[in-house]
């Protein structure tokens, strides 16, 4: 279903939403302009952390420079106007909601033979 609501724009969260995947697995975020330097800088801070295996907690330093990326994924002005954007809203009131369809689900093709063609 497909609902366009009218939300205040105080009440909406928007954010890049290919970096989201960033986040979601963990990994510092880098805007398009940053230097191939500052990537390489982040992650050697990372690598420094030899004796930290991804199924244990992070220590807290580590956590810390992965995180404190993460904020960039919300910065409207870093990323191009052509990107993918997702605006999350933690509600969506009956009274929000102007408009509402229903999808239908695509149908499966039949293949058109000639009559009296074998099937194979």
């Amino acid at each position: 279903m497909l609902v366009t609501a009218l939300i205040r724009r105080h009440g909406v969260l928007l954010s890049h939403f290919d970096t989201w995947n960033l986040v979601l697995n963990d990994i510092p975020v880098h805007t398009p302009s940053t230097t191939d330097t500052e990537v390489d800088q982040t992650f050697e801070a990372i690598r420094k952390f030899t004796d930290w295996k991804w199924h244990e907690p992070k220590p807290p330093q580590l956590k810390r420079i992965i995180e404190d990326t993460w904020e960039l994924v919300l910065d409207t002005t870093l990323w191009s106007p052509t990107d993918h954007w997702q605006a999350t809203v933690p509600e969506v009131r009956l009274t929000d909601v102007v408009d509402a369809v229903v999808a239908e689900p695509r149908r499966r093709s039949v293949a058109r033979r000639r009559p009296g063609a074998e099937v194979k």
